[in-house]
C-alpha cells in the first residue's frame, strides 16, 4: 500500500514470514490506488506524535480475499476470523 517503502525485495521478505507461497504485490502510486479502490481498501499515512517526518506507518484495512481460479472474488475474511470459520466457508464455496 506504500510504494515508497514497499519495494519488491522488501515485500518478498515480508511475505516469507507468513507462508512460502504467499506473493505480495506492489506498483506505482496510481496502480496501487486503482487496486485499493477496486477492493475497497482503506489506507492512510499516519505518524506518531513523537515521530520524525521519515518515521511513519501505514494504517490500512486488513482482510483476506478469497479469489477463484478465474480471478473472480469469492469471499473475504475479516481480521480475526477463526480458522474453522474460514475452512467451512471455503468448503461451502467449493461444494
Amino acid at each position: 500500500i506504500d510504494p515508497g517503502r514497499d519495494t519488491p525485495e522488501h515485500l518478498k521478505e515480508y511475505a516469507s514470514f507468513f507462508h512460502p507461497s504467499l506473493r505480495a504485490l506492489t506498483g506505482t502510486r496510481e496502480q496501487i490506488a486503482s487496486v485499493a479502490k477496486a477492493y475497497r481498501v482503506y489506507s492512510n499515512k499516519a505518524k506518531r506524535e513523537d515521530s520524525t517526518a521519515e518515521d511513519y506507518f501505514m494504517d490500512h484495512s486488513s482482510a483476506i480475499y478469497l479469489m477463484g481460479p478465474d480471478g473472480n472474488f469469492r469471499s473475504h475474511f475479516s481480521h480475526g476470523t477463526d480458522p474453522d470459520t474460514m475452512v467451512q466457508r471455503i468448503r461451502d464455496i467449493l461444494s
